[in-house]
């Protein structure tokens, strides 16, 4: 019996590298769909970064439990995007037209009672109070 498990874990791990390489080595570009259905908004190098946009409003602290709950094509590392991150979703993404939606997100960055915002129609970023209720980009790394 233990022979036939370990060539269970074997067959499974041989199966999953090709799986797993097909994922960090394929071409992806500036608005291609990632492995785990975002658009892809950002490369840095071998690491990439998707983003799927959710079309309800919350306050923050729900935006940001939404995300870290947010699971999509099997991935569960999904998070509320820094406003750094935020501002390249709406650069990257608006030249390839994958922007549409709400008009303003939320992102992890905040101070006391705030948290900074991202308007998608200006591109202009602001602090707003954390009780008011803004739309979402979950993002990931891959």
């Amino acid at each position: 019996m233990k022979k036939l498990t370990y060539a269970f874990i074997a067959f499974l791990s041989f199966m999953c590298v090709p799986l797993c390489a097909q994922t960090r080595n394929a071409s992806y570009k500036i608005g291609d769909t990632g492995p785990g259905g975002g658009i892809v908004f950002y490369i840095d190098g071998n690491r990439r970064y998707e983003a799927k946009e959710v079309f309800v409003a919350y306050k923050w602290q729900t935006a940001v439990n939404k995300c870290e709950e947010y699971c999509a094509n099997g991935y569960d590392d999904w998070y509320l995007p820094t406003k750094y991150e935020l501002n390249l979703i709406y650069q990257n993404l608006r030249k390839v037209g994958k922007i549409s939606g709400c008009s303003s997100y939320w992102s992890s960055s905040q101070s006391d009672d705030k948290a900074w915002l991202q308007s998608f129609g200006s591109g202009k970023q602001s602090l707003q109070y954390k009780e008011l209720n803004y739309c979402l980009w979950a993002v990931r790394t891959f």
